[in-house]
């Protein structure tokens, strides 16, 4: 029988009970992981120079800066295929639309952190951020 689960040693805690030091590392090591864990989900705010930079057809079209998005707005990127639509949001940014056959652009989600990017090859649109790494975007 298990040494936890005897009625006659006790339950977790009671007499017959003993945390070992084994306990004690995996409890440590589910606690660092946990932190590592709120790192990863609750990013930092962004440094103060950190841009988008939207360019169509190898050209910059739109620049900027990151602390300074507009949640909400939209605006068109005119590629050859069509418009593409980047959308901002609260130091973020994505693009909702575009005309081009896959919609891979689209999957990408959300990008607020500098080296991140959204490239649409068939419409020649790319965005993204530049900017210094903080320490959270180093850990990430």
């Amino acid at each position: 029988m298990l040494r936890g689960l005897d009625p006659e040693a006790g339950g977790p805690g009671g007499p017959g009970w003993v945390i070992t030091r084994y306990d004690k590392i995996l409890a440590g090591i589910i606690v660092f992981a946990a932190l590592i864990g709120f790192l990863f989900f609750f990013p930092s705010a962004p440094q103060s120079g950190t841009k988008v930079i939207v360019e169509a057809g190898g050209r910059e079209v739109y620049v900027f800066l990151l602390k300074e998005l507009e949640p909400g707005k939209r605006f068109p990127i005119k590629g050859p295929l069509g418009n593409s639509i980047l959308e901002m949001g609260e130091n973020r940014v994505r693009l909702v639309d575009s005309p081009c056959p896959d919609h891979i652009c689209l999957a990408r989600g959300w990008i607020a952190g500098p080296g991140e990017m959204i490239i649409c090859m068939p419409n020649k649109v790319v965005v993204r951020i530049e900017g210094e790494k903080g320490w959270d975007d180093i850990v990430r």
